[in-house]
């Protein structure tokens, strides 16, 4: 938010179907209100109708996905027409696809370091944060844990119930192990039913008693 008024709106949260842009990302169809303090259903209840008279909003879209709204407010009444809402559909429409493409170009760099089965990083972008930990631990003397997980007769196990079910399987365990981590921990899949886990400023007595109970959760 930027403007006056943006310390009074920048707090305020937005929720599908309340509101007057409640409804604009409800329908998903640019509106344009004379003066809303005269709308019936709004108002004064509206947080935007205690600081603006006319509004014009626009729903903003990518890949079918609501991002957000845009809004312009005025004081005056009337203050918008349907000049106005061509040149902010246009505006908008431009927004709409550089958002897009900034959403595509952001999946697919995860994906580029993500696991497609399991989620978790995969092992060449592990390697790549792993050295950063090892280089900044080794420069500020900490200690760096380290945790290697397997799947005992996971062959056997995918030989009897199939491939899918030793997938569903992975992917269950992925889950656990990540769900023992601590922000600034580093999980990844190692390789077929192996994980690893790089546990900064874990050692010792510490490291034995995570590492048994990352295998309680799993046994």
């Amino acid at each position: 938010t930027a403007g006056l008024y943006s310390k009074h709106l920048e707090d305020t949260v937005v929720y599908t179907g309340e509101g007057v842009v409640g409804l604009v990302l409800d329908t998903r169809e640019p509106l344009i209100i004379d003066d809303i303090r005269e709308e019936p259903g709004f108002g004064n209840d509206d947080v935007l109708g205690l600081y603006m008279r006319s509004l014009m909003i626009l729903p903003l879209c990518a890949g079918g996905e609501i991002l957000g709204a845009v809004v312009l407010g005025d004081k005056s009444s009337k203050a918008f027409d349907e000049a106005h809402l061509h040149i902010m559909t246009v505006l908008c429409s431009q927004a709409e696809i550089a958002m897009e493409n900034a959403l595509l170009h952001e999946r697919l760099r995860r994906m580029s370091y993500l696991d497609s089965l399991t989620g978790l990083l995969n092992f060449s972008r592990f390697n790549q944060m792993a050295a950063e930990l090892c280089q900044r631990a080794s420069e500020e003397n900490h200690p760096l844990g380290l945790i290697l997980v397997d799947i005992d007769r996971f062959k056997f196990y995918n030989k009897r119930y199939g491939r899918e079910a030793g997938e569903m399987l992975l992917f269950e365990l992925a889950g656990r192990v990540e769900a023992g981590t601590r922000k600034g921990d580093l999980v990844a899949r190692y390789g077929g039913d192996e994980f690893i886990l790089l546990l900064p400023g874990v050692e010792g007595s510490r490291l034995r008693e995570m590492a048994e109970n990352l295998r309680d959760r799993v046994h």
